[in-house]
């Protein structure tokens, strides 16, 4: 186990395999989170549905009586519009990051959080060490395919928008190859925790 106590953020690119590494990572025992968790709990409060909503120009759902935030209408409008997109980042992304500082404050050993828009938030340089988990871009795509149910067209326009993380620079930086099958891949992230492990020694 990592002996000091350490904020570690898990980031990559769509269709990576982000959330496989984080699952792994919370097999061998640490504390795994993620922001998209973390996201979804705030945006069912009814003041943020609310306010959200407003600020992308959508309707309130209700479903049984209860305020529900429109996750289809928001992706297109976020998707087709960086304006609205910014707006709704700059107001909910301060919110996410909150909550994982209480998060972490409140565990008692190295945390692990997973979080997409690690880079484009600009919040790299919180966390003792970020790592990137790398893949082929077509097998990227198909998984995507997989589980979106998007057209190959589609995909291809979500990977080319995101960040190139060729560029990503931060204080501690550790790389995850996920171009092999399950049992590489557990590989991969148990050389990497040892990696951190040294380091931070």
């Amino acid at each position: 186990m990592i002996a000091s106590k350490k904020k570690i953020a898990v980031t990559g690119g769509i269709g990576s395999g982000k959330s496989t590494v984080t699952e792994i990572i919370s097999g061998v025992g640490y504390p795994t989170y993620s922001a998209d968790g973390i996201y979804a709990d705030i945006i069912s409060e009814p003041s943020i549905i609310k306010k959200a909503s407003d600020l992308l120009g959508i309707n309130v759902l209700y479903e049984g009586g209860k305020a529900v935030f429109d996750r289809k209408e928001a992706a297109k409008v976020t998707f087709n519009n960086k304006s609205k997109r910014k707006q709704l980042e700059s107001y909910v992304h301060p919110l996410v990051y909150e909550k994982i500082d209480e998060i972490f404050a409140s565990e008692d050993k190295t945390t692990f959080f997973e979080i997409p828009l690690l880079f484009e938030t600009e919040k790299q340089n919180d966390f003792d060490c970020v790592i990137v988990v790398e893949r082929d871009l077509k097998t990227r795509v198909e998984a995507v395919k997989i589980r979106s149910g998007l057209t190959e067209e589609e995909v291809y326009a979500r990977i080319k928008s995101q960040f190139d993380y060729k560029n990503c620079k931060t204080n501690s930086l550790f790389t995850i190859h996920n171009d092999g099958d399950k049992e590489s891949l557990k590989n991969a992230v148990r050389e990497c925790i040892e990696k951190i492990r040294k380091e931070s020694n």
